[in-house]
């Protein structure tokens, strides 16, 4: 964060500069004013550039405010549809407002085919249609395991399975996994949060509690 604001104060009419600095008090401090205030200016800065709305969309993903989310990751699929992540966004956003056939079909969409097995993970399970999700999951613990196992750490988080879930968390933490570093606001894994292991997660990956 201090390295961040550094780079703001220098230049603040950079939009990577505003992004990342929002980005980087929303992970590590929470959501806040002076966080969103920052990513909507990366936007007003560069209003083509479709990683801001990405950015701004796992915010508003993450602290619930789903419609935003959705307006944000529709854009960036408008900007550029063939984006890394961005259907897959949109479709996080679908299944949390209760959309998992039309979630299942953006996921579907994404050109990384990681993303398209999680989606199926999760898309399936919420539609009732468990042996499909069991499919899914086991086709990501087979192609998976060894390069984003925080994906299925979040597909067992979202069904239900909290010590799978965890075991899984402390693989992706042993590969060093990036994915991690948005692991304290990923509304995928809420069902972690009341477990003691939670807090003692954050610990381990040096994030605020």
């Amino acid at each position: 964060v201090a390295e961040y604001q550094k780079a703001y104060d220098l230049d603040p009419t950079d939009a990577g500069n505003a992004r990342m600095l929002g980005g980087a008090l929303w992970l590590v401090h929470d959501a806040s004013d002076t966080a969103l205030a920052l990513l909507q200016k990366a936007i007003e800065l560069d209003p083509v550039n479709f990683i801001c709305y990405e950015s701004i969309g796992e915010y508003y993903m993450s602290t619930g405010r789903l419609p935003e989310a959705e307006s944000a990751w529709r854009k960036a699929i408008d900007l550029f549809p063939t984006g890394p992540g961005v259907h897959s966004g949109l479709g996080t956003v679908l299944l949390l407002r209760g959309e998992a056939a039309a979630a299942l079909a953006e996921f579907q969409r994404d050109p990384d085919e990681s993303n398209q097995r999680l989606g199926a993970a999760l898309a399936y399970f919420a539609l009732g249609r468990r042996a499909e999700a069991d499919a899914a999951l086991a086709e990501m613990e087979r192609l998976d395991a060894t390069t984003y196992a925080v994906n299925i750490a979040e597909a067992l988080a979202y069904r239900g399975e909290i010590d799978q879930a965890f075991a899984w968390l402390d693989r992706a933490y042993q590969q060093r996994e990036s994915g991690l570093y948005q692991i304290k606001f990923d509304p995928l894994i809420k069902s972690l949060h009341g477990d003691r292991r939670w807090k003692a997660f954050l610990r381990k990956m040096k994030l605020p509690e």
